[in-house]
């Protein structure tokens, strides 16, 4: 029995094969094994053979045998047989030997429970209730091991039943990314925290707002957490409850290492930065950001008719805001809210087309269109902002000229259907992207490739954009038609440039620059020039459309570009370094090789031999290809700014805010972290 449970615990041959085997042949290992642990005082010499072998066989897995048997008592008493067999069953459902120390360290009450009546029910609630399939039973346990020492009836379906009342619909951001929230008394825990924030001034919508925008406020201590932090924002930051509304993330961040710092640093310089940006920003980007001396409300800094909108950690850039006052600031702006109807519409919409009668490739199908792992809908908002943006009068002669001119109320309509058939095209191609890469997450949560397999991903790829053609179809444009088909040509393009380009052009900026477009650009901009197409405006007023979407694309690139190498895995929802350890050069080591032609070689062989990785981080880190890069993408921001500013000149409110909220996505963009 003791041989099968070393099997059963993938002990390495280097250590002790068993407790029992290891008494006879290695036994000053053994001895001084046990005789420096806790138990083996003067008052546990009577310790049996049993219990020594089990001590032994938890230090064995990587697991502290006197916090284990101090958090279970159980532990004493249970056969090495009861052990094993629980050990055997959570393998048999995917968990990997090296999970154990953790799982077990973290929850050694597991090693006693019953598998018939405590463990396999859980698995059973996860596969039932919150549909995970068994491959991703690992993920969602390393995530939270407290799920297996939790009742399902007494506690994960009372809790994911209160969750679902307050709108947590999606239930792989709980499966994958929140499970301990499930784990949370919905008495003690829950109610509470909710409570807490209706008792300051809340409304128990507003609460519940912050709380699906921000699920971690569940898990934030009221004494500890909340209450401190509240009161420093209250009396020191002078702060209104409609910041923290629209940014509970604020409570996420230390008191003593981030938000006292940054604020006092930030009131001695005298700037007053709005949350977000004083507290998500990098301390590089702050450093860059309290250099600033003349700034004014949203960082902005405003002198008659001309505002710099500055970019902390990118230096600052100029755009014309081309507002009618010249001594005001613009009010502040968020793009995302200017459009939250109708993207919410959107989300529907898009959820409904991708029904499919096989009930594997609907789900695969809807994936990422499912509530809380649609992304920002960056692409939509945009496309919406502009198909306000360019709602002004078409001249009459152009009009006269123009069969396909629609009411504005149809018009809007198929506008917005150029927004579903881009998010379409875009998560199709993301879907294909991740089965080339090999990628295992996406938005922060598995893939799809990685989920369900390669041949349903691509399936699924396939079947969105087939929808999609259905839905340009409809439109009954041929120009529009033609351009969102060059777009699907372009991303193929785009990604058959980049796996089968020769070291020449692997080295040429210009080639970079124009797979970027065909890869990330070319959509977003062939879709603006269709808002305006559909609209009936002038070939000018299209191109400065496109003109926008080509520069904010290419913009949006070029950070990534950097973010690649100064981001965290976290925040980007992928690991730093994938392009280039991946062989993917980008611009920062394009701009390095210009400054160290040595760089080359090393670069070419960074497949080869992964540890030129290294050796390429060492040369881009005393060149100027970060900054380079960066100054580029600012480049690009501000060519999408001005084709903004070029448009025809407008009194329409609705139409200068929209304008203003693209111009502000600009900024957005460049001084993103993730």
């Amino acid at each position: 029995m003791s041989a099968a449970l070393s099997s059963s615990l993938y002990i390495s041959p280097k250590k002790p094969s068993c407790p029992q085997q290891s008494l006879s042949t290695k036994p000053t290992t053994i001895k001084t094994t046990l005789h420096t642990h806790p138990l083996f005082t003067v008052a546990d010499q009577a310790v049996t053979l049993q219990m020594k072998e089990k001590i032994l066989c938890l230090e064995l897995m990587g697991i502290d045998s006197g916090k284990a048997l101090s958090l279970n008592p159980f532990l004493r008493s249970a056969s090495l047989d009861s052990v094993e067999s629980v050990l055997n069953f959570l393998q048999s459902k995917g968990i990997y030997p090296n999970d154990l120390p953790r799982i077990l360290g973290m929850c050694p009450k597991i090693l006693t429970s019953d598998i018939r009546t405590e463990l396999n029910p859980v698995f059973t609630f996860l596969s039932s209730d919150l549909h995970v399939p068994d491959n991703a039973f690992r993920r969602v346990i390393k995530k939270c091991p407290r799920l297996l020492i939790s009742s399902v009836e007494d506690q994960l379906k009372p809790a994911l039943f209160y969750l679902q009342r307050l709108g947590f619909k999606d239930l792989d951001a709980l499966a994958y990314q929140d499970p301990v929230l499930l784990v949370s008394s919905v008495e003690h825990t829950l109610i509470p925290k909710l409570r807490f924030l209706e008792s300051i001034g809340f409304t128990r919508s507003e609460a519940i707002g912050m709380i699906l925008r921000c699920p971690a406020l569940f898990t934030f201590s009221i004494e500890n957490n909340f209450k401190p932090k509240l009161d420093y924002f209250m009396c020191e930051i002078k702060g209104k409850l409609e910041n923290l509304k629209e940014f509970p993330q604020y409570f996420a961040f230390s008191l003593e290492k981030r938000i006292k710092p940054r604020h006092l640093e930030s009131m001695e310089r005298g700037l007053e930065l709005p949350l977000p940006l004083m507290l998500k920003s990098t301390d590089e980007e702050f450093e860059q950001l309290l250099l600033q001396t003349k700034q004014s409300s949203v960082g902005y800094v405003c002198r008659g008719t001309s505002c710099a909108l500055t970019s902390p950690g990118f230096g600052s850039f100029r755009h014309q805001l081309y507002h009618q006052s010249s001594s005001v600031v613009e009010e502040e702006l968020d793009p995302f809210s200017l459009v939250a109807d109708e993207l919410s519409l959107l989300s529907n919409k898009l959820r409904a087309m991708v029904v499919a009668e096989v009930p594997k490739l609907a789900s695969a199908a809807e994936y990422f269109f499912k509530r809380g792992v649609e992304g920002k809908q960056f692409r939509p908002t945009i496309l919406l902002l502009m198909a306000t943006a360019l709602n002004v009068r078409v001249p009459e002669a152009l009009a006269a000229d123009t069969a396909d001119i629609v009411p504005s109320t149809e018009l809007r309509v198929r506008q917005r259907g150029i927004a579903e058939i881009t998010e379409m095209i875009h998560v199709a191609s993301l879907l294909h992207d991740d089965v080339l890469d090999d990628a295992d997450t996406r938005r922060g949560v598995g893939s799809l490739n990685f989920v369900m397999g390669n041949k349903i991903s691509v399936l699924a790829g396939d079947f969105l954009l087939s929808r999609a053609c259905v839905a340009l179809a409809a439109l009954k444009n041929t120009e529009v038609v033609s351009l969102l088909a060059t777009v699907v040509e372009h991303l193929v393009t785009g990604e058959t440039m980049q796996m089968t380009s020769t070291t020449d052009q692997r080295h040429s900026m210009d080639y970079y620059m124009q797979k970027t477009y065909y890869k990330t650009a070319s959509l977003i901009s062939n879709s603006c020039k269709a808002i305006a197409l559909l609209a009936g405006q002038s070939a000018e007023v299209a191109t400065l459309a496109f003109e926008y979407g080509r520069n904010l694309g290419l913009a949006f690139q070029l950070i990534d570009d950097v973010l690649d190498f100064t981001g965290t895995s976290a925040s980007l929802g992928k690991g730093s370094l994938s392009d280039i350890r991946h062989g993917i050069i980008t611009a920062p080591i394009l701009f390095a090789m210009e400054e160290f032609p040595q760089l080359r070689t090393v670069v070419d062989q960074l497949e080869k031999d992964p540890t030129n990785v290294d050796i390429a981080l060492e040369y881009l880190g005393k060149s100027k290809g970060i900054q380079r890069t960066r100054e580029l993408a600012i480049e690009h921001a501000n060519r999408a700014a001005a084709a903004i500013g070029s448009l025809p000149e407008t009194d329409d409110e609705d139409v200068k805010r929209s304008r203003r909220a693209l111009i502000d996505l600009t900024h957005r963009v460049i001084s993103r972290n993730k």
